[in-house]
């Protein structure tokens, strides 16, 4: 069920008026209406009444449809606003509808009213949703932007062409620069070939084949353990790269002094274990020269 619309209709005709409603009735329209005749009632009404739809005379003794147009494009400027004339030329036509005009009909073929306003709704919908949408993506992408930038970690997110188009504020301690000087760049701008071709050959099983990817990087004498994600806008290969990068320097040292100290503790061990053998050999050796000797065993062997 559709809901009821209300219709601002600036009219001095009281007939004209009366054929406008029938028509907007007889296109199945369900609506209110507010009839100013005056500019002043119709910039109250504009305000107070909240119209969803103007419907203008485009000549009236004070006020004009062009003066109408223009209140309305300055106070309200997403409502439909349609000239509804006994008579224009086409230059005047075409002065209204690049002046922001919906629509115009002549009053001579009013059957067209109900579809013309019908399309001027549909329109309004349409561009509602589409600046309802851009204010969430807006919102968005200024979240995101908000995050990354405050974020220590390394985040990023890179292009088809593997350039960074998204940065965390961590990679300005990697590499040295402010991020506005790293979007843009591929890992070939910033590191060393061997380096940037042992990295970008994850980036790129990413981007060709659609798969995450977990490695262990070394950039700069720092390790990082990355995980790689494809992203997609639509099916097909990803269009953008996302991961994130957690370093794990002190903890890949850490494990690398404790190895040496295990392969140390081992050697010593080894070292250890050889010489108590060596020494309980000695030991049942001394015995059994004793023990051929006729003496009692001097060691006792464990």
């Amino acid at each position: 069920m559709k809901e009821k619309i209300k219709v601002l209709i600036l009219e001095d005709v009281l007939e004209d008026l009366e054929l406008a409603l029938f028509e907007l009735r007889q296109g199945e329209i369900k609506f209110t209406h507010l009839h100013v005749k005056t500019e002043e009632d119709f910039k109250k009404g504009l305000i107070e009444f909240k119209p969803d739809i103007i419907l203008s005379d485009y000549s009236l003794p004070q006020f004009n449809g062009m003066k109408a147009l223009l209140t309305t494009k300055e106070i309200a400027p997403l409502i439909p606003f349609i000239i509804v004339t006994g008579s224009i030329n086409e230059e005047t036509a075409v002065n209204c509808i690049k002046s922001g005009a919906t629509d115009y009909v002549l009053k001579e073929n009013l059957v067209r009213l109900g579809p013309a306003v019908n399309q001027a709704l549909e329109r309004k919908a349409l561009i509602k949703a589409k600046m309802k949408a851009e204010v969430a993506l807006s919102e968005s992408v200024g979240i995101l932007n908000q995050f990354m930038l405050a974020s220590p970690e390394l985040m990023y997110i890179k292009d088809e062409k593997h350039r960074f188009y998204k940065l965390s504020k961590g990679f300005e301690k990697l590499f040295g620069k402010p991020v506005s000087e790293l979007i843009g760049k591929d890992l070939y701008d910033l590191l060393p070939p061997e380096v940037a071709k042992t990295v970008s050959e994850d980036d790129l099983k990413v981007l060709q084949e659609g798969v995450k990817v977990s490695a262990e990087e070394k950039v700069n004498d720092q390790f990082f353990s990355s995980i790689k994600f494809p992203i997609h806008r639509e099916s097909g290969k990803p269009d953008y790269l996302g991961g994130y990068s957690i370093d794990i320097t002190e903890r890949k040292q850490a494990g690398e002094k404790l190895k040496s100290k295990l392969e140390q503790l081992e050697m010593f061990n080894n070292i250890t274990v050889d010489r108590e053998l060596k020494i309980n050999e000695t030991r049942k050796e001394v015995n059994e020269l004793l023990k051929q000797m006729g003496k009692d065993p001097k060691y006792k062997i464990v």
